[in-house]
């Protein structure tokens, strides 16, 4: 059997599905991607399984403000989550300091987004005229 290269991606987006399927996808800027497919049955094993390869030795405190208080917070990964009526947005935070991270997950709602959207593409056009 071939080794597969390391797949390192920059972003991924969960897709659900009427036929009790969940597709993870995971992008590269370069436009290369890969994609899974789980039955819904699965989500509960792989999320377990992700918990247990993920738990830190150091409890992180439960609460994000005295998790976050004071200290550098690094995005180490964004995840997308498009739905009928919001739009998820998973942003997961490293604390280094405190050898911790956190996942936040926002529901935005479809005016949030435009908004959201409309200030940072404001913003890369400004970057555009600056650089």
């Amino acid at each position: 059997m071939a080794t597969e290269e390391e797949f390192r991606p920059d972003e991924f987006s969960v897709e659900a599905n009427d036929r009790e399927q969940f597709r993870l996808v995971w992008k590269r800027d370069t436009g290369e991607q890969r994609t899974v497919v789980l039955d819904r049955e699965q989500l509960f094993a792989v999320s377990q399984e992700l918990q247990k390869q993920t738990v830190l030795e150091s409890v992180a405190p439960t609460d994000l403000g005295e998790l976050l208080s004071g200290e550098v917070a690094q995005v180490t990964g964004l995840g997308f989550a498009p739905a009928s009526d919001h739009f998820r947005l998973t942003a997961f935070v490293g604390v280094p300091e405190k050898e911790a991270g956190v996942a936040i997950s926002l529901r935005l709602s479809k005016a949030d987004l435009k908004k959201c959207v409309s200030t940072m593409t404001q913003w890369l056009a400004q970057q555009g005229d600056e650089g």
